[in-house]
Formats: structure tokens, sequence, C-alpha cells
């Protein structure tokens, strides 16, 4: 029993430590954006590694995740006579939550574990000693292109995802139910408003920092050993996890309490 509480103390004791580094590293980040400016061309790189290489495992997890949740949802609306409202359920809580969330846990997992590994070896390889030695900024390099890049990169596979979501959704319920798949989309598009599309996008990257930030502080934070390494890596998946369900339902409280209708008359 003592053991239990002496591990869950130190593992309060290195969340405050990452939280600190977290914030110190947002603070850097923010004034090297204004007083530094940006490489546009490690933003590309990091864009071209973290969203086309990201593509896939988005495509697989929206096509599957659609399927998933319109069969549940038709299965237990059947019953109902109400099988006419599955596709706005699955246009709403795709956009709302699954979208958003699936995507930043399961694609942020393998980026932000990318980023602790990477910077991780070059820590451990001395590279980022030896940027600092010719005068160069490691936070400036290594930290700012790829929160940008992640930030960018998030929303777009978020959208992706749900789009191919609808097409998997239209398509199992057309097998299943005998639901037409142009009228499952057309009523896709008509749940949906300006505002429920803004909500998602911004919780994308919101994740998005926070993958990145995290990713790359458990980096610089692994040791000069080569098991460093792999728990650094390790510890960024479970991190990034709880940060994202965390920051998940405060982000979805807060846009249940304010709406931003005006949202809906933009466009």
């Amino acid at each position: 029993m003592m053991k239990f509480f002496s591990n869950l103390g130190f593992k309060f004791i290195d969340f405050i430590i990452l939280s600190g580094i977290i914030v110190r590293f947002t603070i850097e980040f923010f004034r090297g954006l204004f007083t530094k400016g940006v490489n546009f061309y490690l933003v590309v790189r990091q864009v071209y590694f973290v969203g086309v290489k990201s593509l896939p495992l988005a495509t697989i997890i929206g096509v599957f995740i659609g399927m998933v949740i319109t069969i549940q949802f038709a299965y237990g609306l059947k019953s109902y006579g109400a099988l006419d409202k599955v596709p706005k359920l699955v246009a709403l809580a795709m956009v709302r939550e699954l979208g958003p969330g699936f995507i930043a846990l399961l694609v942020g997992g393998k980026i932000g574990s990318g980023f602790a590994a990477e910077i991780g070896s070059m820590k451990v390889s001395e590279q980022i000693d030896a940027m600092r030695s010719l005068g160069d900024d490691p936070i400036r390099r290594l930290l700012a292109p790829r929160i940008i890049a992640v930030m960018l990169i998030l929303p777009f596979l978020t959208i992706w995802a749900d789009l191919v979501s609808f097409i998997g959704g239209a398509f199992v319920s057309s097998i299943e139910y005998n639901l037409d798949p142009a009228i499952f989309l057309k009523v896709v598009r008509g749940s949906l408003k300006n505002r429920e599309i803004i909500h998602s996008i911004i919780k994308s990257m919101v994740f998005g920092y926070l993958i990145a930030i995290i990713g790359v502080a458990n980096g610089f934070r692994t040791g000069y050993g080569t098991e460093s390494v792999g728990k650094s890596t390790t510890d960024t998946v479970q991190t990034t996890f709880i940060f994202i369900l965390i920051t998940n339902f405060f982000l979805s409280k807060f846009f249940m309490v304010v709406k931003f209708k005006w949202f809906d008359v933009l466009w």
C-alpha cells in the first residue's frame, strides 16, 4: 500500500514538473514567434511528416468509427421507428466529439511519441548541445515548427475523418437498413451548423498544441541513457491522452455555455 501511494506521489510530482515545462515552453514559443519569426521550410517539412503520413490512419479511423456509431444508433432507434434520426445523430456525434477526440488521441499519440523519440534521440546523441554551442536556438528550431504544423494539420485531418465517417455511415446504413445513401448525406449536411464545424476546428487546434508541446517537452526531458528515450515516448502517450481528455471536457462544457451563434451567419 505504501508503495502504491509512493508511486502515486512521484507521478503527481512528475505531472507538476511537466506542467511547469509546458508553461515555460509556451512562453518561449510565443516570445520567439513574435521576435525571431518562424522557419517556414521546417514548418512545411513537419506538415508533410505529420499530415501526409497520418492521412491513412485518419481515414481508417474515420470510416470505421462512422460505420460503428451508425450501426449502434440505428440498432437503438429502429425499435422506436426513428431511423430517420440516425444521420443527424451521427453528424453531431462525429463533429462535436468523436472526430476531434479520436483523431487527437490516436493520431496524436503517434505524432507526440514520434516527437519525443526524435528529440530524445537528439539529446542522447548531444545534437541539441551542439546546436546551442553553434549559437542556434533549439526551441525555435525544434519546438515552433512542430507546434505550428500540428495546429494547422490536425483540423484538416479531423475534417477529413468526419467526411469519410459520413460516407462509411451512409454505406453501412444502406446495406443494413436500406437507407438511401444520398438522403443520409443530405440529412447530415442539413444537421451541421457553422458553429459545430468551428467548434470542432478550435478543439482540434487546441489538441494539436497539446500534442506537439507535450511531445517536445518530454523529448527535452529525456535523460542521457538509451532507455530514457523509450520512457519519454511512453510517458508522452500517457500524458497526451490525459491532457486531451481533461481539456475535451472543459472545451465541451464551454461550447455548451458559449454557443457562438453568430458563426451561423458567416456563410
